[in-house]
């Protein structure tokens, strides 16, 4: 299968992912079955995110060409995507609260500027910034609701951000997508594709118990491939799966004849 950015639900029954390339957003059983489609073009999505009683899925689209992405809400059943949060910023990179009454996403403007996080109540509409997240895009909340870990675009530095204290401390460089083991035990995280050397990176994952980074896997020789750059995806039982790009490229050779 073609596809990317898969997320299961919390009972681990069902799962939604994104086709590629065409970025639609699909939701199947965990075997396949039962495929029901929840957009359609022109709009494309990204990072499908289950809400914790599986009746919700949030996920950052974009509706045309040039127009910002927002944070969007469809059942799984299906059903007409609603805008979360009603704003002329670029949002993205939802999280949902343990308790499903709130949902993180990243803030930025034009460019990517001006990025912090920010925290919208679903019941209230009300949205606020997290203070000391300047700079931070990737949030994600850890289950237990006390921390978020993020990455400074401008450093591609991993930080953990202590909600109660509104601080934050360094965990690891070079790294994109920071996601929480279901038991916030771990957190997993890319670190990248190709970094400033040329060299390839790996999926990596930090253990909130000792402070220390693990490589996990090395990307492999083969090319690979994702909606929004290369990633990868979690399975319930702790798998890594990753989007092989297996597209041909030729080089063709023109006689041109001119007048």
């Amino acid at each position: 299968m073609s596809i990317d950015q898969i997320a299961y639900s919390p009972d681990g029954k069902w799962k939604a992912y994104i086709e590629f390339p065409e970025g639609t957003l699909v939701r199947t059983r965990a075997d396949g079955s039962d495929r029901r489609q929840l957009t359609y073009p022109p709009m494309r999505t990204f990072n499908p995110q289950w809400s914790p009683d599986g009746t919700q899925i949030a996920f950052h689209a974009i509706t045309d060409n040039g127009a910002h992405s927002k944070i969007y809400l469809v059942s799984p059943d299906g059903g007409v995507p609603t805008i979360a949060v009603p704003s002329d910023n670029r949002q993205t990179y939802a999280s949902w609260t343990s308790d499903g009454s709130a949902i993180l996403f990243s803030n930025s403007y034009d460019a990517q500027t001006n990025l912090d996080l920010r925290r919208l109540d679903l019941k209230t509409k009300e949205v606020s910034i997290l203070p000391g997240t300047e700079g931070l895009m990737f949030g994600q909340i850890s289950p237990d609701g006390r921390n978020v870990i993020a990455v400074e675009r401008a450093s591609r530095i991993l930080f953990l951000y202590d909600i109660a204290k509104h601080t934050k401390r360094k965990l690891a460089e070079n790294a994109d997508y920071p996601r929480w083991s279901r038991d916030g035990k771990f957190v997993y995280y890319d670190n990248l594709y190709f970094s400033a050397t040329g060299t390839r990176g790996g999926v990596c994952r930090w253990s909130a118990s000792t402070d220390k980074v693990d490589t996990l896997a090395k990307y492999p020789d083969y090319l690979l491939a994702g909606v929004d750059g290369v990633t990868f995806t979690l399975t319930p039982d702790g798998g890594i799966l990753l989007l092989k790009d297996v597209s041909n490229r030729d080089l063709y050779s023109l006689d041109l004849d001119l007048p």
